[in-house]
């Protein structure tokens, strides 16, 4: 019999013992982990086109991948016989996953809600059977043991992680000052993505425990860990819940009183109400606190509590979108009501179980991810709906010709704009699909515009309302134009990448790039050596793609030359009427000298 402990073929378990088992146990989880980590160094080290999203979108896929291949293989491990399934989930469902995050057409999904799913997935993969009575108590106990330890573990992780930021920082600074060594790119291009996006998650794997070191006994007789989580819970969420909970309650009271519809934004705090509600719910599942007096309390009326805040979340939301229509915000707050409805209704029927808090909400999450009802298409389907029947109106049947002027009350100028200028909006995943929505019903209303170059306001003009308002405030985030070719001859000497906002960052070559008071300052030695007003090459760029993507600047003699890939834009502060200013600049700095000095 061959001795492990001599035996030089196995030196690798020897000197990291637990690195071994994790990589025999979540072997296609750490591939995918180490294919996302090469690809992320793909993209900062510019070994790629950055503009590409195929790359980032590359990295995130794989990431995602390996989270669902690490669930995968704990679903595999808790239920040993179902082995085609768990073959599925932990080797092809990745892949699969890998590929959709390539998808960029918007029609049929949206695919960045897949990490979130993957989490929520990797919580309740190694407790699948439903059971009843103790079975499924055992089940719930086992769920809450094992999301205990793996959380605790991965803010572990996450302090590690910043601790090696700041002593790799420490380290480059004194190598820096000490030896004149530039050492910035090998520890913060290299090994800080490395650990972060390799490092860190296997190590994470490492800790996350088998299910048959589950002990019954650690919710009951609790670390101190434990306990402190379960302080928060008691202490801190459970009464400011309740405080809260009868702040909406008396919010209910005044809107019966007053025969007056709640505002919209009670949305989205309804909704945080309920999602924070229910992760206390998982804080205060232990045995060792539900003999606590505030607990039993919070058990007992908590979900029913929930019921009139979320009948006002149901009508604030209904009406907002009869008045606007449906925006991707609305749909998650449509799906976030039904989860937390749901979520009440089984407790309310005594057929509550914790794992049916991260359950529902991934199923809420896939549901609004797949299908043509999903995040981006339903409410472009929405929005061209709601300005088709604008345009036909009380004017005209839809058997006849269209109105070329329609005629309008204030308040279906403002629908009929609201659909516009979501249409027109250049969206990261769905601009040029939500384009062709508006382009589709204009052009049905004999109304046909170039929407490339033109704006809201033009085909508000043309639809007869040059005065119709707009929103008050218009963000764009644009990339150079299609087709555009950035001119570098002049200027062909490539220093580095460069950002620029309205706090100074990491000097090139000297140089310190900022933004302030709606221009460019160019920052040498704390002294500003060149100014320049961006308000006019920021009108000139339109909403859909920089059609000027360069800024260029002269310091000492050298001429420089910003090509931008990324600049973010906004109406600013003195509304739709105001000067757009640019709040945020990325791209590759070029100069006429090689090494440009000070």
């Amino acid at each position: 019999m061959v001795d492990h402990q001599t035996d030089p073929g196995r030196w690798h378990e020897r000197l990291a013992p637990d690195l071994s088992a994790t990589l025999r146990r979540f072997p296609f989880a750490i591939a995918l982990a180490a294919l996302a980590t090469l690809a992320l160094l793909a993209v900062l080290n510019t070994w790629v086109d950055k503009v590409d999203e195929t790359w980032p979108r590359l990295a995130t896929g794989l990431a995602t991948g390996a989270i669902f291949a690490a669930a995968g293989h704990l679903f595999s491990e808790s239920r040993p016989r179902a082995t085609v399934t768990g073959f599925a989930l932990t080797y092809l469902l990745p892949v699969v996953v890998v590929a959709v995050l390539q998808v960029r057409s918007s029609v049929w999904l949206v695919p960045y809600a897949l990490p979130a799913i993957s989490i929520l997935w990797l919580s309740v993969s190694a407790v699948t059977s439903f059971g009843a009575g103790k079975e499924r108590e055992a089940q719930q106990n086992r769920f809450w043991w094992f999301n205990h330890r793996a959380f605790t573990t991965a803010a572990i992780a996450a302090i590690a992680l910043v601790l090696i930021s700041v002593g790799t920082l420490a380290i480059e600074r004194a190598l820096a000052a000490l030896f004149g060594l530039s050492t910035d790119r090998l520890f913060y291009y290299f090994l800080l993505p490395v650990v972060g996006g390799l490092a860190m998650p296997v190590y994470w794997l490492a800790t996350l425990p088998h299910l048959d070191d589950y002990d019954i006994r650690e919710l009951s007789t609790p670390d101190f860990l434990a306990r402190a989580i379960g302080f928060l819970g008691q202490f801190v969420l459970t009464p400011l819940l309740l405080a809260y909970g009868l702040i909406l309650l008396a919010y209910a009271a005044q809107i019966v009183a007053t025969q007056r519809l709640p505002a919209g934004t009670i949305g989205w705090i309804v909704l945080g109400f309920a999602v924070t509600g229910a992760a206390n719910w998982l804080l205060l599942h232990p045995a060792f606190m539900r003999d606590r007096m505030v607990v039993r309390f919070f058990r007992r009326w908590w979900f029913w509590l929930t019921v009139p805040p979320l009948i006002l979340y149901a009508v604030a939301v209904l009406v907002r979108i009869d008045a606007y229509g449906l925006t991707p915000g609305r749909l998650v707050l449509v799906w976030g009501g039904l989860w937390a409805a749901v979520l009440a209704l089984f407790y309310l029927l005594r057929a509550g179980d914790i794992r049916l808090i991260p359950a529902l909400a991934a199923i809420a999450l896939v549901l609004m991810s797949f299908g043509p009802w999903n995040l981006e298409n339903l409410p472009r389907l929405h929005q061209g709906m709601l300005l088709d029947a604008l345009l036909y109106g009380r004017n005209a049947d839809p058997s006849v010709s269209i109105p070329a002027q329609p005629v309008w009350t204030e308040e279906e100028q403002a629908r009929a704009r609201g659909a516009i200028e979501y249409l027109h909006r250049a969206y990261r995943y769905s601009g040029a699909e939500n384009r062709a929505e508006l382009a589709r019903v204009l052009r049905n209303a004999g109304h046909d515009h170039g929407l490339e170059i033109e704006s809201p306001d033009a085909i508000m003009a043309d639809l007869g309302y040059p005065d119709a308002a707009g929103f008050d405030f218009r963000l764009y985030r644009l990339s150079a134009a299609p087709g555009i070719v950035v001119d570098v001859s002049a200027t062909p000497f490539m220093l580095g990448r460069l950002a620029a906002h309205d706090t100074p960052v990491r000097a090139l070559h000297g140089v310190v790039v900022r933004l302030e008071g709606g221009g460019m300052q160019v920052v040498r030695d704390d002294v500003v050596v060149f100014r320049r007003d961006l308000s006019d090459w920021a009108a000139a760029q339109g909403t859909s793609g920089m059609a000027e993507p360069w800024l260029d600047f002269v310091i000492g003699g050298v001429s420089y030359r910003l090509a931008l890939d990324t600049a973010t834009m906004d109406n600013g502060p003195d509304g739709p009427d105001g000067p757009i200013a640019v709040s945020y600049l990325s791209g590759v700095l070029f100069a006429s000298a090689a090494m440009p000095t000070p």
